[in-house]
């Protein structure tokens, strides 16, 4: 049953909704990006609050029949409702005269570097997935570890759920505002922060915990959004396909190398905070190098336009 729930996850998770995105929209992909993904967030906060009042009032059983007629019904929605490109149903993707006539800002593009760049883009979603989702999902553990009951623990990843759902709308319409570059100085500069800060909590500093919580769940969307984007910032249309696939597929490898690495240093150690400084760090690299790669991308930009205009 996991392997199937797996497997259809992957068929409709982040790397098909980004290559159906960047069919329909010419502009305002950012936002789009971040739209989709805050859904899967807000799900993962409401459908376990349903599902817990449902198994309370009824049965397990009965609550599996109810979401499995909701997905029925939302299959049957989305296949109504969908298509694959604009063009099917006689439209042009949204914003696209807008786009032409006003002169927007943009990243510019990474493919000039060629294959050197999109290859170390890969492996900083490898890391990206390392330095943030294993952290995310040992946030209950190294609350518990640090002194918090229950019901604060449940709080706090409400709190965490409700701020990365934020995040992600704000790295899309950021990166739509400001570009990709500037928008990742803010994003990965609150994930370091609140990463280097969850080392830092426990009972005793309930505000500094919770905004570490906040900080880190915020910035976690470079995990999220950031391969969407990044693979549009480093292909051209016609390899967009195969490039979010492999750069959603790292971060997904990233995840699973290091998962259960925080629970095995806590039991050497005795506490998490080892583990949380090391991704941290690791975050930091990300940062640097991802950073690196499009601070080319603008001196490029910038050399070819003046060649263009001389």
């Amino acid at each position: 049953g996991a392997v199937f729930i797996g497997c259809t996850y992957g068929l409709g998770g982040l790397a098909s909704l980004s290559i159906l995105l960047n069919r329909w929209f010419e502009s305002h992909k950012g936002l789009a990006f971040g739209i989709c993904a805050t859904g899967s967030g807000i799900g993962v906060i409401v459908v376990p609050l349903i599902a817990a009042a449902l198994i309370e009032n009824h049965s397990l059983i009965f609550t599996f029949r109810v979401i499995c007629m909701t997905f029925v019904v939302c299959a049957v929605l989305i296949w109504i409702i969908m298509r694959n490109q604009p063009e099917d149903k006689n439209l042009a993707p949204l914003m696209e005269e807008e786009r032409k006539k006003k002169k927007t800002h943009h990243t510019p593009s990474i493919t000039a570097a060629g294959t050197t760049a999109s290859l170390i883009m890969f492996l900083m979603c490898i890391l990206i997935g390392i330095s943030s989702n294993p952290p995310y999902q040992h946030l209950p553990v190294l609350l518990d570890s640090g002194g918090f009951d229950s019901f604060a623990i449940s709080r706090m990843i409400f709190i965490s759920g409700i701020a990365a759902s934020i995040g992600k709308l704000m790295y899309g319409q950021l990166i739509d505002i400001m570009g990709t570059y500037r928008a990742n100085y803010i994003l990965f500069g609150l994930n370091i922060v609140g990463i280097f800060l969850c080392a830092l909590s426990n009972v005793s500093s309930p505000l500094l915990t919770a905004g570490a919580i906040i900080c880190f769940s915020v910035g976690i969307s470079v995990s999220t959004v950031g391969p969407s984007v990044y693979a549009k910032d480093m292909s051209t249309p016609e390899n967009y396909p195969k490039t979010v696939r492999n750069y959603q597929l790292a971060t997904k490898i990233g995840t699973l190398i290091l998962m259960s690495v925080p629970g095995i240093v806590a039991d050497k150690t005795g506490s998490y905070a080892p583990v949380f400084v090391f991704f941290g760090c690791i975050a930091v690299l990300c940062t640097v190098i991802t950073q690196i790669l499009y601070h080319q991308a603008v001196q490029r930009s910038a050399s070819n336009s003046a060649q263009t205009s001389t």
